[in-house]
């Protein structure tokens, strides 16, 4: 959600997904974990306790469903809204994304979710297409 008076620049869609990850303050050298509440092509969406500082680095470790290795990645974080008293929502920008590093955290996602209630269809098939037809417009 966009507060009043602020442009969404974004160039990817942004998919809700909730993975667990684990992440490093570069800056400070702490530790944290968390959940994803939406990924796009080219960044993440947190929920967290801890308040972090925009423009902080972070190293991030996505522990995907199917996957027995976490996916590493890195990013920056760009802003920060407080949820409640104890929760705010981090939005972060990836350094390197990779579409199909992307492609595979939300393929595993939603067959995990379309395992557990057969009423979603969201098809891994679809969650790619989308990004490729955002990758394909962008790169023309």
């Amino acid at each position: 959600m966009l507060k009043p008076g602020l442009e969404d620049r974004r160039m990817f869609a942004r998919l809700p997904a909730t993975v667990c990850l684990g992440y490093v303050n570069i800056d400070s050298n702490k530790e944290g974990k968390c959940q994803t509440r939406d990924i796009s092509a080219n960044g993440i969406g947190l929920v967290t306790d801890k308040k972090l500082r925009t423009s902080t680095t972070l190293d991030i470790w996505l522990d995907v469903p199917g996957y027995s290795d976490p996916f590493y990645t890195r990013g920056e974080v760009i802003w920060v809204t407080r949820v409640n008293l104890s929760k705010y929502h981090v939005g972060v920008k990836l350094e390197k994304p990779e579409l199909m590093t992307i492609a595979r955290i939300l393929e595993s996602v939603k067959t995990e979710q379309n395992t557990s209630s057969q009423d979603q269809r969201v098809t891994p098939k679809k969650l790619l297409s989308k990004f490729l037809i955002f990758f394909r417009v962008r790169s023309a």
